[in-house]
């Protein structure tokens, strides 16, 4: 692996985001040159805390605007693109729809656009979708022959992005693979709505956790490592890989909300806290999980963190900066 990575030009979009981070301190351990693509930097961030911006190209933008994408792409020059930006809250996504559009699917023919006409040294595009790019099925888990058919905001997004990546690599013969994943947790994620963080973050600050749901909603939970680990298969399987084909990532479990609530309870305090119920989860698919049969069946691709060790790790994280936290707060 590290002679494959070493000194390759790796543009990656949402780069200090929580995937983003943790694929950055991979590829800088693998010796390749990272230019990352970045709209914000928060100070919580794991971007931030381990100072990537000395050790990468930074280069600002915003994935809505053409120009800076053609910039970006052209200023790379990258042989390997990973596309992780989007707007990624369900919840947001809801209440504006439109900037969620284009950033999610403006965002992804530009960049792709740009890379048909200005990466001429490409080896392989991977592109981040989503379980919910697969909307509401009858039957679980999904798996890749499922047809993509998003009803709300964010998952037609998701789609669309899934949708556009096949599209121009099937047309255009672009070395384009696209990764659907579930719910991605691990150190780093500040999005504080999803369960993950959100309850960490209130169990550390001595607040009674808040659950949007009724606790029965259905999904499955995927660590982060696993994931940096999925998407740098795909980079180096690129060639073996018929463009524009995607692939499931998963744990292959699934989980009710109530169930890793409980589970995250343990790994923070090692018992039980009663939360409060909201019942206002709205536009939200209720269960969904993923079989990463395809994965395992043509590259021997597996998870291989429990989620206890994952949700032991992510907790040592967030025990660690909620000083910092708490100050960014007041």
């Amino acid at each position: 692996m590290s002679s494959f990575w070493k000194k390759k030009r790796v543009l990656v979009t949402g780069a200090t985001g929580l995937v983003g981070s943790h694929l950055i301190e991979k590829l800088l351990t693998l010796d390749a040159d990272v230019f990352a693509f970045v709209l914000e930097t928060p100070k919580t961030s794991l971007f931030a805390q381990k100072n990537f911006a000395d050790h990468v190209s930074v280069i600002n933008g915003n994935l809505a605007v053409k120009d800076l994408i053609f910039q970006a792409v052209i200023e790379a020059n990258p042989q390997i693109i990973i596309h992780l930006g989007a707007q990624t809250i369900v919840g947001r996504a809801f209440e504006d729809p439109l900037e969620t559009f284009e950033s999610n699917i403006q965002g992804t023919y530009f960049l792709l656009e740009a890379a048909r006409l200005h990466a001429k040294n490409l080896i392989a595009i991977v592109v981040a979708s989503s379980d919910k790019a697969y909307g509401t099925a009858k039957t679980l888990p999904y798996t890749e022959e499922f047809p993509l058919h998003g009803d709300g905001p964010y998952d037609v997004s998701k789609s669309c992005t899934d949708l556009l990546s096949q599209s121009y690599g099937t047309t255009y013969q672009m070395p384009v693979s696209i990764a659907r994943c579930g719910n991605i947790y691990g150190a780093g994620d500040i999005n504080w709505s999803r369960i993950v963080p959100g309850t960490f973050k209130s169990i550390f600050m001595n607040e009674q956790p808040i659950l949007r749901s009724d606790g029965t909603f259905l999904r499955d939970y995927i660590y982060v490592e696993d994931v940096v680990d999925a998407y740098l298969l795909l980079v180096e399987k690129s060639k073996d890989i018929k463009p524009g084909t995607a692939y499931n990532f998963s744990n292959d479990m699934a989980y009710t909300v109530n169930q890793i609530y409980r589970e995250i309870c343990q790994a923070a305090v090692g018992h039980y806290i009663e939360p409060l119920y909201l019942n206002s989860a709205r536009n939200e698919i209720h269960d969904q999980h993923l079989s990463s049969e395809n994965a395992f069946k043509d590259f021997g691709w597996k998870s291989t963190s429990t989620l206890e060790s994952g949700l032991k790790q992510t907790s040592l994280w967030y025990q660690a900066i909620i000083n910092e936290i708490q100050i960014i707060n007041d």
